[in-house]
């Protein structure tokens, strides 16, 4: 019975491109960051640090701010790894519009406008606060007035918070420079890697290469077989596995002696012993019989040829006389 599976068409181009939003469902955290960006974070503070004089275009501030709110709520706090969401994670994606800004940018965004996201983090638990989303520390000021006047203290815990998550940004980020380099990600890949024709070459000769391997290692396997098979044949036909089994004898503890009245040859040296201490003669040796000497048979006399010999009464012919 064949089974039927669903397409896997990775090289399909689509005809329409739809929005990257479309890929997000519509209830997603990264929709409600983009939102709070752009309807309740003004910027200002960081749209101020920029002047008309500059070498190439920033990054938009305020994309920026989004990607590093949603990353640090995520548990993303590493500037090399926000960068590879940005091209891996759909959610990601959908936030910066399909943007992949590289992970010094990242970096250096946050660096230069530190104090401004930590007034953007203080920002965004409040509204999460007020919206009854679980986000920002547990201070058990369920009112929004107390809230209010607790900001601005040494103490705020909205502030202290937010400091953490930037001071826990950079910590990882010195970590990552010291392992990594302060140019390299760390995930960089061969230069033949983005080439599809060379990338498929080197599949193709490593399925080779392990193939090969293969088939050495079997018959490395059956040749080890074959020469297993005959040294136990020629061990079974002279007997090294009997000497073998043997010599693993030597190790067991030998058994104990026979007392001397259950070993006969300890009772007859005792005997002896007994017998030569009271003067008793041992018992005497018989003698062997007498030997008859052998008698030799008699020399049968010669006949001349053509002669008879006589017949005697036993039948014999006897030369004559």
């Amino acid at each position: 019975m064949s089974r039927t599976f669903s397409p896997w068409e990775v090289d399909k181009q689509w005809l329409i491109h739809p929005s990257v939003h479309d890929q997000v469902p519509p209830g997603h955290f990264a929709h409600f960051m983009c939102d709070l960006v752009r309807e309740v974070l003004d910027g200002e503070d960081i749209y101020a640090a920029y002047d008309d004089d500059v070498s190439r275009s920033p990054s938009y501030p305020a994309m920026m701010t989004a990607l590093l709110l949603y990353a640090w709520c995520e548990g993303v706090y590493s500037s090399r790894k926000i960068a590879k969401a940005c091209e891996q994670r759909i959610d990601f994606m959908a936030l910066t519009a399909m943007e992949q800004p590289d992970f010094e940018a990242v970096r250096a965004f946050r660096d230069n406008h530190a104090e401004a996201l930590v007034q953007a983090v203080v920002r965004f638990f409040r509204a999460a606060r007020r919206l009854g989303l679980p986000w920002g520390p547990a201070t058990g000021e369920d009112d929004g007035e107390k809230t209010s006047m607790s900001l601005g203290r040494a103490d705020d815990p909205l502030e202290d918070e937010a400091r953490r998550w930037v001071d826990r940004s950079r910590l990882m980020d010195d970590e990552e420079d010291t392992r990594c380099g302060l140019q390299l990600r760390g995930d960089e890949v061969p230069k033949w890697m983005p080439d599809k024709a060379k990338r498929i070459r080197k599949l193709k000769d490593a399925r080779f290469a392990i193939e090969e391997e293969d088939r050495k290692r079997e018959a490395a396997a059956l040749a080890l077989a074959d020469d297993d098979d005959d040294h136990d044949d020629d061990m079974d036909a002279t007997g090294f596995v009997r000497a073998i089994e043997d010599d693993d004898d030597e190790d067991e503890i030998p058994p104990p002696p026979l007392p001397e009245e259950e070993n006969p040859l300890l009772r007859r040296r005792s005997a002896r012993s007994r017998r030569a201490a009271v003067g008793v003669p041992p018992p005497p040796i018989p003698s062997a019989p007498a030997l008859e000497p052998v008698r030799s048979a008699p020399a049968r006399e010669r006949v001349a040829p053509g002669t008879r010999r006589p017949l005697t009464r036993s039948g014999d012919r006897r030369a004559p006389a």
